[in-house]
């Protein structure tokens, strides 16, 4: 039986913080009942999560699913398999490394957008008192218009922030797969993506396979996850193309974020424990490749979101100059 608790009822930090503590007790061979104990004298503030985890498991719930308020549906398959695999601790420090990963890039996206977003709000500020306020004294004939066009600036702009909402709204509603399929369109996003559902499948496919486990029994096991988790999703397709006499490959060919290399190392013929391996070593790849993608990204963005505003700027500075030197020129 699940917790019922809503994941914002901790933040990240606190996140990471439950997370570090209970895998740093756990690696130290502190048993998981003395861990939690220990963490709620630490750790009043999370006394009522604590106590929820620990109900949790004296009812007869995994530790994965007693934590299943801190992670996402996906990540915690990732604790699901590594738990029933009888390798939680390592689950844990794989997944506290990635959110640490995480974090950091979005840490350092915000550090880098900091300016330009300042400089954007200063700059759509200047244009709006200018426009409303400095044009009107220098073209009287115009002061009409100017004052229109800044209405219908605004409410252009209030048209996509309403039109985001929307879109936003509905995107939250369809399912990994739908999702996927409209990030997937995404240029920028699309190669970060594509490295991480790489990294995240390989890993789980390792993990599957490193205890023997045949395709139905990786089926059964992806089945009991949450029905929104990609890969419930994909195993339920796998299943009903199998069902019908469908080899697997047929699902990795129908999906172009499933790396071609699936397939590869599925088809060697090797033993499982050589394809767990594989499988391992590529997920770890995709891994290093995410990091190095996600930097490159983040380096870029800066110089491109000024150059935007740079030409915007020059726009704005000719549609406003252009009106005042005409103006002082018929006084003459």
């Amino acid at each position: 039986m699940k917790i019922l608790r809503n994941m914002n009822s901790v933040n990240k930090k606190e996140q990471m913080l439950i997370l570090n503590t209970l895998y740093n007790l756990l690696k130290t061979g502190v048993p998981l009942k003395q861990s939690i104990n220990f963490m709620k004298v630490m750790f009043p503030k999370f006394l009522s999560d604590l106590i929820d985890i620990e109900m949790s498991l004296r009812r007869g719930s995994s530790i994965s699913d007693s934590l299943d308020f801190l992670l996402e549906n996906d990540i915690l398959n990732q604790l699901i398999i590594a738990e029933k695999q009888g390798n939680f601790i390592n689950g844990l420090k794989e997944i506290i490394d990635f959110l640490k990963l995480k974090k950091l890039q979005i840490k350092k996206i915000k550090d880098l957008m900091l300016y330009p977003i300042m400089l954007c709000f200063i700059l759509f500020l200047i244009l709006f008192s200018i426009n409303t306020f400095i044009i009107p004294q220098f073209d009287m004939d115009n002061s009409s218009s100017n004052f229109y066009l800044t209405y219908i600036i605004f409410g252009c702009f209030l048209i996509i922030f309403t039109t985001t909402i929307i879109f936003y709204y509905h995107f939250k509603k369809l399912n990994s797969l739908s999702k996927l399929k409209i990030l997937l369109k995404i240029p920028l996003l699309k190669l970060l993506l594509k490295d991480y559902l790489g990294y995240y499948l390989a890993l789980n496919l390792s993990l599957m396979l490193k205890k023997g486990l045949e395709v139905k029994d990786i089926i059964n096991v992806c089945m009991n996850f949450d029905e929104k988790s990609l890969l419930r999703e994909l195993t339920y397709e796998l299943d009903e193309s199998m069902s019908q006499g469908n080899s697997y490959s047929l699902i990795i060919e129908k999906y172009s974020f499933i790396p071609d290399e699936f397939k590869v190392f599925l088809e060697q013929g090797n033993s499982k424990t050589e394809i767990s391996y594989n499988f391992l070593v590529y997920s770890k790849l995709k891994f290093q490749d995410l990091i190095n993608k996600s930097n490159k990204l983040i380096t870029f963005i800066q110089p491109l979101f000024l150059l935007v505003i740079g030409i915007v700027i020059v726009i704005a500075y000719l549609k406003i100059m252009l009106p005042m030197y005409g103006s002082i020129k018929g006084d003459f």
